[in-house]
């Protein structure tokens, strides 16, 4: 910074320290690549800080900040973790992107590895020969060589084609459903067969799928396709390999429309400030402590103190907060019950979870 002063009259009061860091990894893995936003929020500061120091006007065109594109994806992954979402928002991160480098042979297979082997079938069946794609997971040292493991490549070869069986063939049937809400453009993708919404995924099925199932669906209700939506996927905890599902029926156009509006509000006070506006939470309340919308009759509900001292029990390693890095790091000490948003939980979450339990096989 001296040597910024001296040479080139660099004035030290024009330094400010940014809560960002721009580099995002996670933004070049996306299905589509670009600059993390932390470029665009340094960008605008800087901007705006010679705007104050020249009379020369830096125009920033007005269609630039306008939209927001978000996919169903996303907007799932913000609101199963609120607090990681706003960490990252702000350039931080408590994860390692990437893992350490071992030479050493692997014990047993991994999720990674085995949501990589049916996701390849599963997505391009077409052009992909099982034998060839078994034979370079096994070359790839990520799995060891040992005969357990060709048993399980095998099962994980049968959960790809349960998968394939009951998903529409071609990209003739593929939907790519987009929607744009003030400032806010939200897409997601499935496929439309038989006056049927139909998408999957490969992974251990959790809620915040079924979240974005949804969401996906409420993006096409939006744009006038009234149809209900099904969602596959295999319960890898059972023996033999079963395919499940799901199915939420549709809305209007209009109701669609308000739920998207709903948590497209939820998303900019998540993205404002540490929120406890958790599916997790909303799950364990509608189920025990019968959370709605109709009445705040169920505030009073004992469930509520116990439910949340389940979620935030650091000593219960399946807890979703208690050993959350996000949570430890935006709270030095466990909210009480009492602080919790409980009606905004239920006006977010309650049309959701309703669909869930009724539409759920």
């Amino acid at each position: 910074m001296d040597f910024l002063g001296q040479a080139y009259g660099w004035q030290p009061e024009a330094v400010r320290q940014l809560p960002l860091h721009p580099f995002s990894p996670a933004v070049f893995n996306s299905p589509r690549p670009a600059y993390s936003q932390g470029w665009y929020r340094l960008a605008q500061s800087i901007a705006g800080l010679q705007n104050e120091q020249t009379d020369s006007v830096i125009e920033v065109s007005a269609s630039s900040h306008q939209t927001r594109q978000l996919s169903a994806t996303d907007m799932a992954r913000c609101f199963d973790d609120p607090l990681a979402w706003l960490a990252r928002q702000l350039g931080l991160r408590l994860e390692l992107d990437n893992r350490l480098l071992e030479d050493s042979e692997p014990f047993e297979t991994n999720k990674l590895s085995r949501y990589q082997y049916v996701d390849e079938l599963v997505n391009n069946p077409a052009n992909t020969s099982a034998d060839q794609l078994t034979a370079e997971f096994l070359l790839s040292g990520e799995l060891p060589d040992t005969p357990i493991t060709r048993a399980e490549l095998a099962s994980w070869q049968e959960a790809a084609t349960l998968l394939n069986q009951a998903l529409p063939g071609g990209d003739e049937h593929l939907l790519a459903c987009r929607v744009s809400l003030n400032e806010w453009q939200l897409y997601g993708t499935c496929y439309q067969h038989n006056e049927t919404l139909v998408t999957y995924h490969v992974g251990q099925h959790q809620i915040r799928r079924s979240l974005k199932a949804w969401l996906t669906m409420l993006i096409a209700n939006s744009q006038g396709i009234s149809l209900p939506l099904t969602l596959h996927y295999i319960d890898w905890k059972k023996q033999p390999l079963a395919l499940k599902s799901e199915s939420y029926q549709p809305l209007t156009a209009d109701e669609a429309t308000a739920q998207l509006l709903r948590f497209i509000e939820a998303m900019k006070q998540i993205e404002a400030g540490p929120s406890l506006l958790y599916l997790a939470v909303a799950e364990a309340f509608y189920k025990y402590a019968g959370m709605n919308t109709d009445s705040d009759d169920w505030h009073e509900s004992n469930e509520i103190a116990k439910r949340w001292h389940d979620i935030t029990d650091s000593n219960n390693p399946y807890s979703k907060l208690g050993s959350n890095g996000y949570f430890n790091w935006f709270y030095n000490y466990i909210p009480p019950a009492s602080q919790l948003p409980l009606e905004q939980l239920a006006d977010l979450y309650c049309a959701f979870l309703g669909n869930f339990k009724r539409g759920r096989k």
